[in-house]
């Protein structure tokens, strides 16, 4: 499944800087599962406790200290509500989804289609999610703050791991806040990531790079796919002089 880079925020809450799609597609095929238990062979016996013990290895998990239910993996704002809807086994929206989210719901849907075909009892079916689990391995890396993240991310795309370039210049943009003499550099990162998500999220992330371009070709002359971002990093380095 290639690279997981993770964040360690406090031991136990961690960042996903790369490897949000595929963690996000191995949930959805668990909760096509659980979809499809809960709603085609919810009369089976023992289906009540095969949902809640998938639900507990993979989906969701008791705070010991809250005391409350939390979901292992929390998409950004752009895109958590449908994955929540999804989490609670509720109908989704035809109409009035951001695109990404109407990729996660035909995802989802696809999905459902699948198993469908399969035409497995509980058991079979939660036989099928340990096979597929048993055979997924992520290159794990942790790191412990921003920058080290960011700085492994960009390392990941000179390596083979193909990167698009909105993805190094938001890397480039946190290598601008750490390097600043800025005692809010914490917050002017949250704040950076807040409208990078924003924006991502109001887009197809195909698009992101192709949008990039296009914003930078209408105020300055035409560059080429392969030097727009080399062009953006000087300027950013240009402006952030005074910051520095």
């Amino acid at each position: 499944m290639g690279y997981l880079v993770l964040l360690d925020r406090n031991n136990d809450l961690f960042d996903v800087i790369n490897g949000q799609q595929g963690l996000t597609t191995i949930s959805i095929i668990v909760l096509s599962v659980l979809h499809y238990l809960s709603n085609v062979l919810k009369d089976e016996p023992f289906v009540a406790d095969r949902i809640a013990e998938l639900k507990s290895s993979y989906i969701v998990k008791r705070s010991s200290t809250k005391l409350i239910v939390e979901h292992k993996l929390t998409l950004n704002k752009n895109n958590n509500l449908v994955f929540t809807r999804l989490i609670n086994n509720e109908n989704l929206p035809l109409k009035g989804l951001k695109p990404t989210e109407i990729l996660m719901r035909e995802c989802f849907e696809y999905f459902n289609k699948q198993i469908s075909t399969l035409n497995r009892n509980g058991e079979g079916l939660a036989a099928f999610v340990e096979n597929i689990v048993n055979k997924i391995y992520f290159t794990r890396v942790i790191v412990t703050d921003e920058l080290n993240a960011y700085k492994v991310f960009e390392t990941l795309n000179s390596t083979g791991v193909k990167l698009s370039s909105t993805d190094l210049l938001k890397n480039y943009l946190f290598q601008i806040v750490d390097d600043a003499a800025d005692d809010n550099k914490e917050e002017h990162i949250k704040i950076i990531d807040n409208k990078w998500s924003y924006i991502s999220g109001r887009l197809e992330n195909d698009d992101f790079p192709d949008y990039l371009r296009a914003y930078w070709n209408g105020r300055k002359r035409s560059l080429s796919k392969r030097i727009y971002t080399r062009q953006l990093k000087k300027k950013l380095m240009i402006q952030s002089q005074h910051l520095i």
